[in-house]
């Protein structure tokens, strides 16, 4: 099953993306991933959003996987926004920063190192995850930050997008999917129910 996460790489130089292979550490093995179906390449130097929304649709009609509702970034999203209404998908605009983040940040943090979260060992972004570092701002507020220019971090940024979607409307998620306030309190697994694994929480992050 692919990931419902939707994580493109736009570059004009698609040479350099041809030439680019596992063992490379100063960039992602952006063509492999594409030959396996986890990261779709543009042409261009612009994001074509109509791929983006021809991708859950996909996911929707082919797979039958229905995304609850789809976090994105409010500042740069523009006319994708209404073609995915358009398409029936419910969108929500989530604020980028610290004021938003920070405690999305911690939860997402300690799911993860709890093992609470099954993203399928999904290699882009656990590769985003790695290029994640912690910065502070104020007393108790954080971000994410890249550990270097050359790394990227969109999946981490996507996760998070999608943590304050799934916080903010955890409850009216868990019914959805079936899940009783009692199971609830004793699941280990943040996503569970006998529909959870056709729905989901989902954003969409490009770069």
């Amino acid at each position: 099953m692919k990931s419902c996460t939707f994580f493109s790489i736009i570059s004009s130089l698609k040479r350099k993306i041809d030439q680019l292979d596992e063992h490379n550490t100063q960039e992602a093995p952006y063509k492999i991933w594409a030959e396996r179906g986890l990261v779709t390449i543009c042409e261009g130097t612009r994001v074509d959003y109509s791929a983006v929304t021809a991708w859950y649709c996909q996911m929707r009609d082919e797979l039958k996987i229905d995304a609850f509702k789809i976090g994105y970034d409010r500042a740069l999203a523009g006319y994708w926004v209404d073609e995915m209404k358009a398409n029936g998908f419910e969108m929500c605009a989530v604020a980028q920063g610290p004021f938003t983040w920070s405690q999305p940040m911690r939860g997402a943090r300690a799911a993860l190192a709890d093992k609470k979260v099954n993203y399928n060992k999904n290699p882009v972004l656990l590769w985003c995850l790695t290029n994640t570092g912690v910065k502070k701002s104020g007393v108790n507020n954080i971000q994410p930050v890249k550990i270097s220019e050359k790394r990227r971090i969109d999946g981490m940024v996507s996760l998070l997008n999608a943590w304050v979607i799934y916080v903010r409307d955890y409850e009216d998620y868990m019914y959805l999917v079936g899940v009783k306030k009692w199971q609830r309190e004793g699941s280990s697994n943040l996503f569970s129910g006998p529909r959870a694994r056709k729905t989901r929480i989902s954003t969409h992050t490009s770069s």
